[in-house]
């Protein structure tokens, strides 16, 4: 008679485990991406795109490689002209491959938790530029070469 009431209990208990497994590593499925920290500020409202501003953005909100996160977004958005951070203010141009569309955001400055949650999450230590290129951060091959020369060239 227990048997009719633990294993059900037990089955039940390994699916919920199994589909927990599966999905560790799975990108959260986000549709709209609202931006809630501690350390929000209206500050950044009321600046526009640019390298300095993401930059300090960068620094205020905790970002691991800040200059190289920085030039990241100036060569993903086209320093902040293209048609993706025009449309979604998505300096990074994060993708959500489950929605089949960019991530749009309020302002451009909630990307950068964006970026947080969705990519540097995955970081564990070590070169940043090796760690963009093992999770396959960009198609061009040349990535890498690429915000590294923009890097250089951002004031300290």
């Amino acid at each position: 008679m227990k048997h009719l009431i633990i294993y059900p209990i037990i089955f039940l208990w390994l699916i919920a485990l199994t589909v927990a497994v599966r999905n560790k590593d799975a990108p959260p499925d986000i549709k709209e991406v609202i931006i809630v920290h501690e350390k929000y500020d209206d500050f950044f409202k009321d600046q526009e795109a640019t390298g300095v501003n993401m930059l300090i953005a960068c620094e205020y909100y905790g970002v691991k490689y800040p200059s190289i996160v920085t030039a990241q977004a100036i060569l993903e958005s086209g320093n902040f002209k293209s048609e993706v951070f025009k449309k979604y203010n998505n300096p990074f141009g994060l993708y959500n491959s489950y929605r089949k569309d960019y991530y749009k955001f309020k302002h451009w400055s909630d990307a950068i938790l964006a970026y947080q949650a969705l990519i540097e999450y995955k970081y564990k230590g070590g070169n940043y530029y090796e760690f963009l290129d093992s999770i396959g951060y960009a198609a061009d091959q040349d990535y890498i070469r690429k915000v590294k020369a923009i890097e250089k060239i951002i004031p300290p």
